[in-house]
Protein backbone atom coordinates (compact mmCIF):
# COMPACT_ATOMS: atom_id res chain seq x y z
CA UNK A 1 0.00 0.00 0.00
CA UNK A 2 2.73 2.50 -0.38
CA UNK A 3 1.16 4.26 -3.52
CA UNK A 4 -1.96 4.47 -1.94
CA UNK A 5 -0.43 5.93 1.18
CA UNK A 6 1.31 8.47 -0.12
CA UNK A 7 -2.12 9.44 -2.02
CA UNK A 8 -3.25 10.64 1.72
CA UNK A 9 -0.70 12.90 2.36
CA UNK A 10 -1.39 15.07 -1.00
CA UNK A 11 -3.92 17.59 0.86
CA UNK A 12 -1.43 18.52 3.14
CA UNK A 13 0.84 19.52 0.36
CA UNK A 14 -2.09 21.25 -1.85
CA UNK A 15 -2.69 23.36 1.03
CA UNK A 16 0.93 25.02 1.46
CA UNK A 17 0.66 26.23 -2.23
CA UNK A 18 -0.07 29.97 -1.89
CA UNK A 19 -2.24 30.51 -5.24
CA UNK A 20 -4.32 27.27 -6.13
CA UNK A 21 -5.67 28.62 -8.77
CA UNK A 22 -2.47 28.79 -10.26
CA UNK A 23 -1.61 25.22 -9.68
CA UNK A 24 -0.91 23.07 -12.94
CA UNK A 25 -0.82 18.96 -13.50
CA UNK A 26 2.99 19.56 -13.67
CA UNK A 27 3.21 20.64 -10.30
CA UNK A 28 0.81 17.68 -8.90
CA UNK A 29 3.02 15.06 -10.19
CA UNK A 30 5.88 16.57 -8.60
CA UNK A 31 4.17 16.67 -5.35
CA UNK A 32 2.83 13.12 -5.71
CA UNK A 33 7.01 12.17 -6.29
CA UNK A 34 7.79 13.77 -3.21
CA UNK A 35 4.61 12.60 -0.97
CA UNK A 36 6.28 9.06 -2.38
CA UNK A 37 9.63 9.45 -1.30
CA UNK A 38 8.56 10.86 1.81
CA UNK A 39 6.77 7.24 2.76
CA UNK A 40 9.18 5.51 2.11
CA UNK A 41 11.49 7.97 4.29
CA UNK A 42 9.14 7.65 7.14
CA UNK A 43 9.58 3.75 7.01
CA UNK A 44 13.34 3.92 6.92
CA UNK A 45 13.64 3.45 2.90
CA UNK A 46 15.79 6.68 2.28
CA UNK A 47 17.76 4.46 -0.23
CA UNK A 48 15.23 3.89 -2.82
CA UNK A 49 14.64 7.62 -3.85
CA UNK A 50 16.69 6.84 -7.43
CA UNK A 51 13.66 4.26 -8.23
CA UNK A 52 11.41 6.83 -8.45
CA UNK A 53 11.15 8.44 -11.77
CA UNK A 54 9.24 11.21 -13.83
CA UNK A 55 8.29 10.64 -17.36
CA UNK A 56 8.85 6.99 -17.62
CA UNK A 57 8.93 5.79 -21.10
CA UNK A 58 6.12 3.21 -21.34
CA UNK A 59 7.27 -0.77 -22.10
CA UNK A 60 4.77 -0.35 -25.17
CA UNK A 61 3.80 2.94 -25.74
CA UNK A 62 6.18 3.95 -27.93
CA UNK A 63 7.13 7.50 -27.21
CA UNK A 64 4.36 7.82 -24.69
CA UNK A 65 5.57 8.37 -21.31
CA UNK A 66 4.13 7.45 -17.47
CA UNK A 67 4.11 10.61 -15.04
CA UNK A 68 5.61 8.76 -12.32
CA UNK A 69 7.06 5.41 -12.19
CA UNK A 70 8.35 3.74 -8.91
CA UNK A 71 10.16 0.18 -9.05
CA UNK A 72 10.41 -1.89 -5.63
CA UNK A 73 14.17 -3.00 -5.84
CA UNK A 74 13.76 -6.37 -4.91
CA UNK A 75 17.60 -7.61 -4.27
CA UNK A 76 18.42 -4.62 -1.47
CA UNK A 77 15.62 -5.14 0.75
CA UNK A 78 15.07 -7.97 3.40
CA UNK A 79 12.79 -11.13 2.90
CA UNK A 80 10.49 -10.12 5.52
CA UNK A 81 9.82 -6.64 4.16
CA UNK A 82 9.09 -7.87 0.92
CA UNK A 83 6.88 -10.87 1.96
CA UNK A 84 5.08 -8.04 3.99
CA UNK A 85 4.75 -5.75 0.79
CA UNK A 86 3.47 -8.59 -1.15
CA UNK A 87 0.42 -9.79 1.21
CA UNK A 88 -0.48 -5.51 0.95
CA UNK A 89 -0.78 -5.60 -2.55
CA UNK A 90 2.77 -3.97 -3.78
CA UNK A 91 3.98 -4.47 -7.17
CA UNK A 92 7.60 -4.64 -8.11
CA UNK A 93 6.88 -2.12 -10.65
CA UNK A 94 4.25 0.64 -10.19
CA UNK A 95 2.59 3.12 -13.31
CA UNK A 96 1.47 6.41 -12.50
CA UNK A 97 -0.91 8.76 -14.53
CA UNK A 98 -1.82 12.04 -13.10
CA UNK A 99 -4.78 14.19 -13.95
CA UNK A 100 -5.19 17.48 -12.63
CA UNK A 101 -8.77 19.81 -13.31
CA UNK A 102 -8.35 23.18 -11.91
CA UNK A 103 -9.52 26.35 -13.25
CA UNK A 104 -13.44 26.21 -12.26
CA UNK A 105 -13.28 26.25 -8.48
CA UNK A 106 -12.63 28.23 -5.60
CA UNK A 107 -14.40 28.71 -2.03
CA UNK A 108 -16.37 31.44 -1.55
CA UNK A 109 -16.98 31.19 2.19
CA UNK A 110 -19.31 27.86 2.50
CA UNK A 111 -20.10 27.87 -1.13
CA UNK A 112 -18.68 26.97 -4.27
CA UNK A 113 -18.88 28.74 -7.64
CA UNK A 114 -17.05 28.96 -11.12
CA UNK A 115 -14.59 32.09 -11.06
CA UNK A 116 -15.15 33.97 -14.12
CA UNK A 117 -12.33 32.21 -16.31
CA UNK A 118 -13.98 29.09 -18.07
CA UNK A 119 -12.36 25.68 -18.00
CA UNK A 120 -9.87 25.14 -21.17
CA UNK A 121 -11.62 21.91 -21.77
CA UNK A 122 -15.06 20.95 -22.45
CA UNK A 123 -17.13 18.38 -20.07
CA UNK A 124 -16.65 15.99 -23.22
CA UNK A 125 -13.11 16.35 -23.75
CA UNK A 126 -12.20 16.01 -20.19
CA UNK A 127 -14.30 12.50 -19.77
CA UNK A 128 -12.37 11.41 -22.82
CA UNK A 129 -8.66 12.77 -21.27
CA UNK A 130 -9.56 10.80 -18.40
CA UNK A 131 -10.75 7.88 -20.25
CA UNK A 132 -6.84 8.50 -22.58
CA UNK A 133 -5.11 7.90 -19.43
CA UNK A 134 -6.45 4.71 -17.80
CA UNK A 135 -6.48 3.19 -21.09
CA UNK A 136 -2.91 4.07 -21.56
CA UNK A 137 -2.23 2.09 -18.56
CA UNK A 138 -4.19 -0.84 -19.90
CA UNK A 139 -2.26 -0.87 -23.20
CA UNK A 140 1.18 0.50 -22.36
CA UNK A 141 2.48 -0.72 -19.30
CA UNK A 142 2.19 -4.31 -19.55
CA UNK A 143 2.63 -5.84 -16.36
CA UNK A 144 2.75 -4.44 -12.90
CA UNK A 145 0.49 -2.14 -10.86
CA UNK A 146 -1.16 0.81 -12.77
CA UNK A 147 -2.85 4.14 -11.28
CA UNK A 148 -4.47 7.04 -12.20
CA UNK A 149 -4.44 9.83 -9.82
CA UNK A 150 -7.21 12.22 -10.70
CA UNK A 151 -7.66 15.95 -8.49
CA UNK A 152 -10.13 18.33 -9.09
CA UNK A 153 -10.74 21.83 -7.93
CA UNK A 154 -14.18 21.38 -7.19
CA UNK A 155 -16.65 18.96 -7.55
CA UNK A 156 -16.02 16.48 -10.59
CA UNK A 157 -19.69 16.85 -12.12
CA UNK A 158 -18.44 20.30 -13.03
CA UNK A 159 -15.66 18.75 -15.06
CA UNK A 160 -17.11 15.49 -16.02
CA UNK A 161 -20.41 14.78 -17.87
CA UNK A 162 -21.90 12.25 -16.15
CA UNK A 163 -25.35 12.33 -17.97
CA UNK A 164 -23.73 11.45 -20.91
CA UNK A 165 -20.76 9.55 -19.49
CA UNK A 166 -22.66 7.30 -17.11
CA UNK A 167 -20.40 5.32 -16.60
CA UNK A 168 -18.19 7.03 -15.04
CA UNK A 169 -20.04 8.41 -12.13
CA UNK A 170 -20.04 5.57 -9.73
CA UNK A 171 -16.09 5.95 -9.63
CA UNK A 172 -16.88 9.38 -8.05
CA UNK A 173 -19.66 9.09 -5.92
CA UNK A 174 -17.78 6.70 -2.96
CA UNK A 175 -14.72 4.79 -2.45
CA UNK A 176 -14.61 0.70 -3.56
CA UNK A 177 -14.03 -1.72 -6.43
CA UNK A 178 -15.68 -0.95 -9.51
CA UNK A 179 -16.21 -2.68 -13.09
CA UNK A 180 -17.18 0.04 -15.89
CA UNK A 181 -18.16 -0.53 -19.08
CA UNK A 182 -16.70 1.93 -21.56
CA UNK A 183 -18.75 1.93 -24.49
CA UNK A 184 -16.58 1.36 -27.74
CA UNK A 185 -18.66 2.83 -30.31
CA UNK A 186 -19.32 6.01 -28.13
CA UNK A 187 -15.93 7.13 -27.39
CA UNK A 188 -14.75 6.79 -31.00
CA UNK A 189 -17.59 8.38 -32.15
CA UNK A 190 -17.08 11.52 -30.21
CA UNK A 191 -15.93 14.41 -32.24
CA UNK A 192 -13.15 15.50 -29.30
CA UNK A 193 -11.83 11.96 -29.27
CA UNK A 194 -9.16 12.56 -31.75
CA UNK A 195 -8.17 15.78 -30.23
CA UNK A 196 -7.77 14.22 -26.37
CA UNK A 197 -7.07 10.64 -26.68
CA UNK A 198 -3.79 9.07 -28.26
CA UNK A 199 -4.23 7.96 -31.98
CA UNK A 200 -3.01 4.31 -30.80
CA UNK A 201 -5.83 4.30 -28.33
CA UNK A 202 -7.99 5.14 -30.81
CA UNK A 203 -6.85 2.63 -33.39
CA UNK A 204 -7.32 -0.38 -30.99
CA UNK A 205 -10.86 0.89 -30.11
CA UNK A 206 -11.53 0.71 -33.42
CA UNK A 207 -10.14 -3.11 -34.13
CA UNK A 208 -12.28 -3.67 -31.39
CA UNK A 209 -15.59 -2.15 -33.06
CA UNK A 210 -14.69 -4.03 -36.24
CA UNK A 211 -14.35 -7.82 -33.56
CA UNK A 212 -17.90 -7.50 -32.95
CA UNK A 213 -16.33 -5.52 -28.87
CA UNK A 214 -19.45 -3.36 -27.99
CA UNK A 215 -17.41 -2.49 -24.32
CA UNK A 216 -14.26 -2.71 -23.01
CA UNK A 217 -14.45 -3.47 -19.12
CA UNK A 218 -12.09 -2.35 -16.53
CA UNK A 219 -12.44 -3.45 -12.85
CA UNK A 220 -10.53 -0.48 -10.55
CA UNK A 221 -10.39 0.07 -7.20
CA UNK A 222 -10.68 3.87 -6.25
CA UNK A 223 -9.81 5.90 -2.87
CA UNK A 224 -11.19 9.44 -2.90
CA UNK A 225 -10.50 11.99 -0.06
CA UNK A 226 -13.35 14.84 -0.40
CA UNK A 227 -14.57 17.69 2.27
CA UNK A 228 -16.33 15.95 5.11
CA UNK A 229 -19.46 18.00 6.76
CA UNK A 230 -19.61 17.60 10.13
CA UNK A 231 -19.95 18.91 13.43
CA UNK A 232 -17.30 19.56 15.68
CA UNK A 233 -14.76 20.66 12.90
CA UNK A 234 -11.90 23.13 13.37
CA UNK A 235 -12.90 26.14 11.90
CA UNK A 236 -10.56 28.50 10.03
CA UNK A 237 -10.71 32.15 10.51
CA UNK A 238 -13.07 33.92 7.90
CA UNK A 239 -10.30 35.85 5.84
CA UNK A 240 -8.89 32.62 5.02
CA UNK A 241 -11.58 30.57 4.48
CA UNK A 242 -12.93 33.01 1.54
CA UNK A 243 -9.68 32.33 -0.24
CA UNK A 244 -9.04 28.51 0.22
CA UNK A 245 -9.51 25.79 -3.13
CA UNK A 246 -11.41 22.70 -1.60
CA UNK A 247 -9.57 19.95 -3.49
CA UNK A 248 -11.28 16.42 -4.36
CA UNK A 249 -8.50 13.62 -4.53
CA UNK A 250 -9.01 10.22 -6.31
CA UNK A 251 -6.46 7.67 -6.37
CA UNK A 252 -7.86 4.56 -8.94
CA UNK A 253 -6.19 1.22 -9.24
CA UNK A 254 -6.75 -0.72 -12.63
CA UNK A 255 -7.27 -4.79 -11.01
CA UNK A 256 -5.94 -7.52 -13.05
CA UNK A 257 -6.01 -11.22 -12.34
CA UNK A 258 -3.18 -12.70 -11.74
CA UNK A 259 -1.74 -14.84 -14.42
CA UNK A 260 -2.19 -18.47 -14.13
CA UNK A 261 1.52 -20.46 -14.12
CA UNK A 262 2.01 -23.67 -15.96
CA UNK A 263 2.48 -26.72 -13.29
Amino acid sequence: MIIESAFFRLPDYLRTVESPGELYESQLVFMFAVALYQELSSRGLFHLLPYIQLNKPYPRGGNRKADVYFRVPTKRLSPELLTRWCVAGVCEENWIEVEYYGGLGIMYGKRQRPIERSATRTKAANALKLLNSLLRLEYYAGEGCKYLLAVFDTKPDEYLPFKSMYVLKPIFEKPGVFNIKIPVDQVIRRRTAYRSMDKRILDELEKAEKASQRELSLDIIVYSIKPIQASGLVTPPPDYAEKSTVHYFYLMRLLEPPRSTAD
